[in-house]
């Protein structure tokens, strides 16, 4: 089953509940006393939920975790015995965290409305626009967009991420204990760059490793900051915890910016470092010293419990006409930065580290960090 969902907080219930009545189209439902009791998965979220008056149910699902309207995929499977499979799972997997919260829903076509008082994190409402036969994907869009638009002024601000993650911050920040950081990536050199940029903040730097059966998220962004943002929502999303991803890559002016978010998959889909040296040198054969400018630029995200950020850093410089140095990895031995005769992969790590694109993102992450820890 598939909905299209988007959740506010909510500053004044009431006035919300006023504006509602003056929808003829809109009819209240319930309000009944909800808990959810989460599980640890690798991917997705599962959940039992028990609300007053209904049977207990077993519901998994998959939706992205942004501020706007987004498709949850879900199956919600009725319980005979839930306390039985509520010990199976918590043997199985473990509980991850409880949410109780008082429901109150409302219905406008095919919209579910919920007003929710959740237990330690305040008011909310959540829109639920059901995808079924009768209603499909671009009338439950159209549906939302009139519903929203009625409401405008009335709701809060938008939610990238649920309750989970909402109470999971919180109860992290009222620990002070470090706060556990996983980097969306498998790369041994990011870990070790980005932990030395990061040291001093009180935080446990994990990365896709420590989560074996993790899926790779997929790079389908346009720009360095969306795929950054893709891989960031997905760590997220199947680990719960804060979730800091970049992509980046080599912009060289005579090609017009190329290879650009396609710098890793250059020569072909292996990402061969060497091949892509060796089919950046054959472009540039005929371009002469004066016009071989280029810059590295990398794009840092940072998405956790209410928070969706981003930031960038760029590095200029030229690409050399042979590969010189073994450090680094990927264009290193190419890319002479501005003001060093030697490359990125004869420069040394301390060198690199203060003046690299990567550095000076993730820089600027810190500073993000360091606001919203």
């Amino acid at each position: 089953m598939q909905n299209i969902e988007i959740k506010y907080t909510l500053p004044d219930p009431q006035r919300l509940r006023r504006r509602l009545q003056a929808l003829p189209e809109v009819r209240f439902q319930f309000r009944r006393r909800q808990r959810d009791i989460y599980f640890k998965t690798p991917q997705g979220r599962l959940k039992i939920r028990v609300q007053e008056g209904e049977p207990p149910c077993l519901i998994e699902y998959h939706r992205p975790d942004r501020s706007e309207p987004r498709i949850s995929d879900f199956t919600l499977t009725p319980l005979a015995d839930y306390r039985q499979t509520l010990q199976e799972l918590q043997a199985q997997r473990g509980i991850l965290a409880e949410v109780e919260k008082w429901r109150e829903l409302h219905l406008y076509r095919n919209v579910r409305i919920h007003i929710d008082e959740v237990q330690k994190l305040g008011w909310f409402v959540e829109f639920e626009s059901v995808i079924s036969r009768e209603t499909g994907p671009a009338e439950a869009q159209a549906n939302l967009e009139t519903l929203l638009a009625f409401l405008a002024g009335y709701l809060g601000e938008a939610r990238p991420s649920g309750y989970l993650e909402l109470l999971l911050g919180q109860e992290n920040r009222a620990s002070g204990a470090k706060k556990r950081i996983v980097l969306g990536t498998h790369n041994a050199h990011k870990l070790l760059e980005i932990s030395q940029i990061l040291r001093g903040l009180p935080v446990e730097i994990l990365t896709l490793n420590d989560f074996p059966g993790l899926p790779e998220a997929e790079e389908t962004g346009q720009t360095f900051a969306e795929n950054a943002l893709l891989k960031a929502r997905s760590a997220f999303a199947h680990t719960g915890l804060f979730a800091l991803a970049d992509d980046s890559g080599l912009e060289v002016d005579a090609l017009a910016g190329a290879p650009g978010i396609y710098s890793a998959r250059y020569a072909g889909a292996e990402k061969d470092y060497a091949a892509n040296n060796r089919k950046l040198l054959a472009a540039l054969k005929n371009v002469p010293d004066e016009r071989r400018g280029a810059q590295f630029r990398c794009a840092a995200a940072i998405v956790g419990p209410g928070a969706e950020e981003t930031a960038e850093g760029i590095v200029r410089g030229r690409i050399i006409r042979e590969p010189r140095g073994g450090k680094g990895f990927g264009y290193d031995p190419l890319f002479a930065p501005e003001g060093y005769a030697h490359t990125f992969g004869e420069l040394g790590e301390e060198i690199k580290n203060r003046i690299s694109h990567r550095a000076r993102a993730f820089r600027k992450a810190r500073e993000i960090l360091e606001k919203i820890l």
